[in-house]
């Protein structure tokens, strides 16, 4: 069975390019433009690793993975953030308690599909 990476991303050109990245690597790539409705996806469709954006509607990616992260059941789902926020605002915004990674947009496409597979290997 494939392994499912769940992308939260709110831009569609990006979603595009992410699954055909994820899925030209062999796994299984699915999508939710905000964070809301990918809370709502994961308990029916359990990804293996989440892509997040951080600039998110409605609820941000920060809160987002905070809430993955305090979840029992979620907890141990490894979230790559992929955003245009600078690296160092991930520590201003305490994100390295909840992330697991953190890839700069714009990225390498190869780059970013290493992290992927650090995680998924």
């Amino acid at each position: 069975m494939k392994k499912k990476v769940l992308i939260v991303d709110d831009a569609p050109e990006i979603v595009e390019i992410l699954e055909d990245l994820i899925e030209s690597a062999g796994y299984q790539a699915f999508s939710s433009p905000d964070a809301e409705k990918a809370l709502e996806m994961i308990p029916h469709n359990r990804p293996d690793l989440i892509l997040l954006d951080l600039l998110l509607p409605r609820m941000s990616g920060a809160e987002f993975a905070r809430k993955m992260k305090v979840d029992e059941s979620t907890k141990t789902i490894p979230i790559i953030i992929v955003s245009v926020l600078k690296k160092d605002d991930r520590k201003n915004e305490g994100l390295e308690k909840v992330s697991d990674d953190y890839i700069e947009k714009p990225f390498e496409p190869k780059d970013l599909l290493n992290h992927v597979k650090r995680f998924l290997a």
